[in-house]
């Protein structure tokens, strides 16, 4: 949208603020989905969810031309609702990371498909460029995505799964790796071997029960603590929103975003207003900063 939104600008005339209301109004629908998209794809599965997802994103960028030619609320309403298909992407991602990978290699997958992001963008920004240059004109970079997106729908269908275990194309070898590696992983209760931040681990008497309880346990509800069962029964979230590495994540992963997305949208349009650069090379030219 970052390349198209130039060419559209400058047939709509629109300006600076049309702009950034059609750009943001993607990330309201993005940042609605993405809970809801986690949640969806550990009850329903990844491959489900994810497949309704791309199917909605695919839906929203081949409408996203015609909306725009109707008037600029339908094209926000379009952008809101395509952020919306992909903003459930990374949740279900990250569940489906969970299902097939045992926990050695889970931060190889995470980090994979992260740099295949801006290999993407890198890939994605000069074709864009050559698709709204060419005699088809901007529509044309909606009108490919979209077929995209509609053949990685079909394929993911038909070979995406879950779990590894109803993929026939796995072999018993690495299915009994996957699930030998999370069965261990999983056999008890590691919550009391973290430490908050840089303090000791320091174990609290619970005087009226006769019971020594970890620093962790405090924060975790009561049928999880780790002198009872082992098995993990809810998510703790005291636990989670109380260690200092969570926030730090949180904090950092914001910044970043805001940084990286406020010049993948931009970018294009400073190139061509402010440094002059000819319209049929600002997709070149912004790849390489992706």
């Amino acid at each position: 949208m970052s390349i198209a939104i130039v060419y559209m600008a400058k047939e709509f005339n629109w300006g600076h603020s049309i702009q950034g209301y059609i750009l943001s109004s993607f990330y309201f629908g993005y940042f609605a989905s993405q809970f809801i998209g986690g949640v969806l794809a550990d009850k329903f599965g990844g491959r489900r969810v994810l497949g309704v997802a791309a199917a909605i994103w695919t839906l929203f960028t081949l409408l996203t031309p015609i909306s725009a030619r109707v008037n600029i609320y339908c094209l926000i309403l379009c952008r809101i609702c395509l952020g919306i298909g992909e903003g459930v992407t990374f949740p279900c991602i990250a569940s489906l990371i969970t299902k097939w990978f045992p926990p050695e290699e889970r931060s190889r997958a995470v980090s994979i498909i992260s740099v295949s992001i801006f290999i993407g963008m890198a890939i994605a920004m000069p074709i864009s460029n050559m698709l709204g240059s060419s005699q088809f004109g901007w529509e044309s970079i909606f009108w490919v995505f979209a077929i995209c997106g509609f053949i990685w729908s079909v394929i993911w269908q038909f070979y995406g799964k879950s779990d590894p275990r109803d993929y026939l194309g796995i072999s018993k070898e690495e299915l009994d790796w996957i699930l030998k590696s999370k069965s261990s992983s999983y056999s008890e209760d590691n919550f009391e071997n973290y430490q908050s931040g840089s303090r000791e681990y320091i174990t609290i008497t619970d005087d009226d029960r006769g019971i020594v309880q970890t620093e962790n346990d405090t924060l975790l509800p009561e049928n999880q603590m780790s002198s009872g069962s082992h098995s993990i029964t809810k998510i703790p979230w005291k636990l989670i929103f109380s260690r200092r590495e969570v926030w730090a994540i949180v904090l950092g992963q914001f910044f970043d975003s805001w940084g990286y997305f406020i010049l993948l949208n931009w970018l294009p349009i400073f190139y061509y207003e402010y440094f002059h650069v000819d319209i049929n090379l600002i997709g070149y030219y912004t790849g390489k900063k992706s």
